[in-house]
């Protein structure tokens, strides 16, 4: 009730979880029903069952007692036999305990020992007991035995109608017992039989074991990341940390006390959210707050909020603590305790080595499963896919299909006598998938792993068994022709899955998917040494386009730009203008856009397994890799079918294999393209399955491989087939010319391009060719690739001369400067003497001063994706220009007074003399004459008070540059270094008047424009133009000249 009433997350899981499954028809058909709902918590929690029973009746006898006076003259009247109901009692006794002492047992012990010797013992057992109410119906009859006992005993005192309303009363619960009695026997009855038992064992899994586990889940996820739920319904003027919580030893901790193997079980959800609604900030700023960060437990204590920089009183932490809800620790939440017990048929026929069981078993192994899946299906998601407890990713579907993998393994040692359990086997992971009825591809992929795990295997008890006798070698080759023929039939499942909807997405995910399992097979062929599973996983791969029904479209071919044609294209996944300029204005045809883009797809896939074999594998005792490189380069098939095959299209010569380089560089430049990340996650894959075992809790390091680790080989392949020199292929000539290439994509393609470059110096360091045919080839191969990359590189210029100059990016320059420009100014000693003023008056004192900077054009060009940051130019620049026109108005105005002077101790015995006269000046030293003798005197403190000097710890307006650390009296010293001249100028502070920056009239006070080089088109020069008037109202003091 308080759960309802407060929201607990158990309560909004359960409620969540029967909304979701509302509609679902099947849930409702396997869930149980109300009664048997009772009688699972009966036969459950039998002792309340028990006392409710007690309770029941005690208060029966007690209504009879209390109403005596209105039913003894009714009982009197209508019934006249009433008085002899009491002498029945024994013989009721008598047959209850019959029933309970005899026949219960004999059937108990009847299931038990029929199904002793099986796997699923354990859960058949348990559906039995909860599902047929045996506990609660045997109870309840040795209930009803010692109450007629008892009744026997109370008709001593001589009652007559105390005697009938006990007799009444036990009739009555007879009929309950007869009734659990009839109910027990019938579900006896249907536990022996397989379709029945089956039913009785949905219902047990769907509502006692699947459902608790899911929604326990579900809470778990819960307590683990509560934050999520609480910035989304608290409206809190704060955000809950989710994922990262504060650091515990800056955090203030609010903590509860846990009994002995306790836990927090769960959370009231409304009380909690108005609690956060009322604390109050700090208002720092850095608010953290993070509810049960996951600390552990310590002391027998758990922190349930850490929070730094929030207020709240005791009153607020008790109430806190009290939504805390704390229970037993939490059991081990996946499924493999159960998902193995749907095999345990399976195995037990196994054993027995029964086919005919053995194969009822697994079409009931299927049936289960789907009926599963169905059951706790809403919407487009899965229950049982798609829930799993935090930091333990593992869902019943995939605990399932690893359940399925140990099974392969165990069936597979048959094949040394038989091949027809392994036969049975093979067809699992289609029927999986095929009986859902709908086109899931996450589903669709769990089957195909599942049933390439079986080639795997199959491929693995081969390489276990070297010495196979004939008939072993036949079974072996003929499982594996038939794990073909099962391969190759999805194709006609997807088809019929995805296709006839109209699920072009979701058809070009599935054929993806299928071509990389089957690419997987051929590598697991080849890695393993297995000539004849080569063979055939080869032909299968040639064969692919051919199963797949896909024919050629050379209307579109030519009509569109059908080179650059990626599974992002149907995937939706790249940008509209990018399809736009595919399609070439011409009208989409969505079945040869899937054929052509198959057809792309093989051709990557044959190109990117080649150049994996070359990059990753080393020539083997029975497959040789350089066949296999050739027949997947020249498709043709090891075991021709005599009939007419649809094969893909032949990579001859190194341009059709630089076109392929250049495709998967153009979808890899779409920010939206996967199909380029798709292709590095198998290297990765790849790479990964075959550095061999890995040891569970150890750290491993080493490089990640991507796609890009398979250009050099790539280039070793077009190497390989550069007979001839080459020109660019039309199709790459056509869309160059008609702009299907962005700016930044034909840099990076340049770029690419380029890192394919070989030295012709080199040796083939790889089995395709001999060093004399690489010393030939290489050439042809170097030269086609520069006609590439120099139709790009004109294309890139031709962009760059064509393109406008960003006046918005001047503009934005102009304002970034002018914004930085005032802090520059007081950072500066001698310009923060000055009064800043942007003035937009007309005076004769402006002079005009600018600033040339060479730059590459295409940085500040329109459209070319390329333009540099405004703040790449830097205000410091123009601040060191304006101090430079300070220092050419003091020179001007250095005054009457010059002296000479030998050493830096003379020059500061004269400005002490003369700063006996003056307030605050600033001694300004050009050159490095005194230099080092500057930076030494910070240190050489017994000078100091000769010289008149102070050092100054912290200077009022921070760091600045050319001050030294010391003055002399009231007398800052600014020190210029690297100057042609040496000679040092005294001035007072107060002689430095206004200085103005003519300001425009969009608040800026500079003007920035570019114009173009003319010794070179693809350069330009950035001017910056200000005007400045650097007011000086009294002249230098004195001019030191350095001697």
């Amino acid at each position: 009730m308080l759960s309802k009433l407060f929201k607990s997350v158990n309560y909004l899981v359960d409620s969540e979880f029967r909304y979701n499954l509302r509609m679902n028809s099947e849930y409702r058909k396997y869930r149980w029903n109300i009664f048997e709902r009772l009688l699972a918590w009966c036969s459950t929690y039998y002792g309340w069952a028990m006392l409710i029973l007690w309770v029941g009746a005690i208060m029966i006898v007690l209504a009879g007692l209390y109403l005596r006076p209105v039913l003894a003259p009714f009982g009197r009247q209508y019934f006249k036999g009433v008085e002899n109901l009491p002498d029945g009692l024994s013989d009721l006794l008598g047959g209850q305990l019959t029933i309970i002492g005899i026949v219960f047992p004999l059937v108990v012990g009847l299931i038990s020992v029929l199904f002793q010797k099986k796997s699923t013992r354990e859960h058949i057992q348990s559906a039995y007991q909860l599902y047929s109410g045996y506990m609660f119906a045997g109870l309840s009859g040795l209930s009803l035995a010692a109450f007629i006992l008892v009744s026997e005993l109370l008709s001593s005192w001589g009652d007559k109608y105390l005697d009938i309303c006990l007799v009444v009363v036990a009739l009555i619960w007879m009929l309950l017992n007869i009734g659990l009695s009839i109910w027990f026997f019938i579900q006896s009855l249907n536990v022996l039989d397989n379709h029945r038992r089956d039913r009785i064992m949905l219902k047990y899994f769907v509502s006692k074991v699947v459902t608790p586990h899911i929604k326990t889940a579900i809470v778990r996820n819960w307590l683990i990341s509560p934050g999520d739920y609480i910035n989304r319904k608290g409206r809190l003027n704060f955000l809950v940390d989710v994922y990262n919580p504060p650091k515990k030893e800056k955090s203030e901790l609010l903590k509860l006390k846990l009994g002995l193997d306790e836990c927090v079980r769960d959370v009231y959800t409304l009380p909690l959210l108005f609690l956060f609604r009322r604390l109050k900030t700090v208002g720092t700023g850095a608010e953290r707050v993070c509810v049960l960060p996951g600390w552990g437990i310590h002391n027998g204590e758990v922190v349930i909020l850490a929070t730094i920089g929030i207020r709240y009183n005791s009153l607020w932490a008790k109430l806190f603590k009290l939504c805390f809800i704390r229970g037993s620790k939490w059991e081990k939440t996946n499924f493999l305790n159960f998902t193995r017990g749907f095999y345990g048929e399976i195995y037990d026929a196994l054993d027995e080595r029964n086919l005919g069981a053995f194969e009822e078993a697994a079409d009931r192994l299927v049936s289960t499963f789907i009926t599963l899946k169905r059951c706790f299906q809403y919407g487009d998601k899965n229950y049982i896919d798609d829930v799993s407890v935090s930091f333990f990713p593992q869902s019943l579907s995939q605990s399932f299909h690893n359940d399925f993998y140990r099974l392969a393994e165990e069936v597979v040692k048959t094949l040394d006598t038989t091949s027809m359990y392994f036969r049975k086997i093979i067809h699992l992971p289609h029927s999986f998938y095929r009986y859902r009825g709908e086109g899931r591809t996450g589903e669709l992929q769990q089957a195909l792993q599942s049933q390439c795990d079986i080639w795997q295997i199959l491929i693995d008890w081969n390489a276990g068994n070297k010495a196979l006798s004939v008939n072993q070698k036949q079974r072996y080759v003929a499982m594996l022709q038939n794990f073909i023929g099962e391969w190759e039939s999805w194709h006609m499942w997807l088809r019929l899955t995805f296709k006839n909807n109209v699920d072009t997405a979701g058809y070009t995910e599935a054929l993806v998917s299928h071509l990389f399992r089957s690419m997987e097979m051929l590598i697991t062929a080849i890695t393993s040494d297995d000539i004849d599973a080569t063979d055939l996983s080869t032909d299968m791969f040639m064969l692919w386009l051919n199963q797949g029904q896909f024919h050629n479209h050379y209307h579109e071919e030519y009509l569109w730009h059908s080179l650059f044609l990626t599974p992002d294209f149907l995937l939706h996944s790249v940008s509209d203008n990018c399809q736009s300029c595919i399609l070439r204005g011409a009208s989409y045809n969505e079945k040869a856009a899937l054929s052509l883009t198959m057809y792309n797809v093989m051709t990557d896939l044959r190109l990117f397994l080649a150049a994996y074999i070359v990059r990753y594998l080393e020539q083997q005792k029975n497959v040789n890799l350089y066949n296999i490189i050739k027949r997947l380069l020249s498709p043709s098939l090891v075991a021709p079918t005599g009939a007419y095959n649809t094969l893909p299209p032949k990579i001859v010569g190194q341009t059709d294999i630089i076109d392929v380089i250049l495709r998967l560089t153009f979808c890899h430049a779409d920010e939206r393209s996967n199909w380029f990340s798709r292709l590095s996650h198998m290297v990765e894959r790849l790479t990964r399955n075959n550095n061999g075992p890995v040891i569970s809790g150890r750290i491993y390091m080493g490089w990640v491989d991507d796609l890009k680790t398979l250009y050099p080989a790539f280039a070793d392949i077009a190497v390989m087939l550069s007979v001839t020199e080459q020109s660019v292929s039309p199709k790459v000539i056509a869309a160059i010319s008609e702009g299907i290439f962005s700016f930044s994509d034909k840099k990076d393609i340049v770029d690419t391009l380029k890192s394919l470059m070989k030295n012709t110096t080199d040796v083939a360091g790889n089995f395709l060719m001999t060093p004399e045919e690489y010393a030939t080839r290489v050439v042809f191969f170097n030269r086609t690739l520069d006609m590439y990359i120099s139709a790009f590189e004109e294309s890139i210029k031709s962009d760059i001369i064509k393109a406008e100059a960003d006046i918005d990016l001047f503009r934005r320059i102009d304002m970034n400067i002018s914004q930085n420009v005032i802090d520059d100014i007081k950072k500066d000693h001698l310009l923060s003497l000055f009064e800043f003023i942007p003035d937009t008056g007309i005076s004769e004192r402006w002079e005009k001063q600018w600033i040339n900077i060479g730059i590459d054009r295409e940085s500040v060009s329109k459209k070319l994706g390329r333009t540099i940051d405004p703040a790449f130019f830097y205000s410091t620049t123009i601040s060191d220009y304006i101090l430079n026109a300070v220092h050419r108005n003091l020179c001007i105005n250095r005054g009457q007074l010059s002296e000479d002077v030998s050493d830096l101790d003379e020059l500061f015995h004269k400005v002490k003399i003369l700063m006996e006269k003056e307030e605050d000046c600033t001694l300004i030293v050009y050159g490095d004459c005194f230099s080092r003798k500057l930076y030494e005197l910070e240190y050489c403190t017994d000078k100091h008070n000769e010289l008149g000097i102070k050092r100054v710890s912290k200077p009022e307006k921070g760091y600045q540059p050319h001050v030294l650390p010391y003055m002399i009296g009231n007398c800052t010293i600014y020190f210029v270094p690297d100057c042609l001249d040496n000679y040092s100028l005294l001035i007072r502070n107060s002689s430095f008047g206004r200085l103005r920056l003519f300001r425009y009239p969009d608040d800026t006070m500079f003007c920035t424009f570019c114009r173009e080089d003319a010794d070179d088109p693809l350069k330009s020069i950035i001017t910056h133009l200000w005007e400045l008037d650097a007011e000086m109202t009294d002249p230098v003091i004195a001019m030191f000249n350095h001697v």
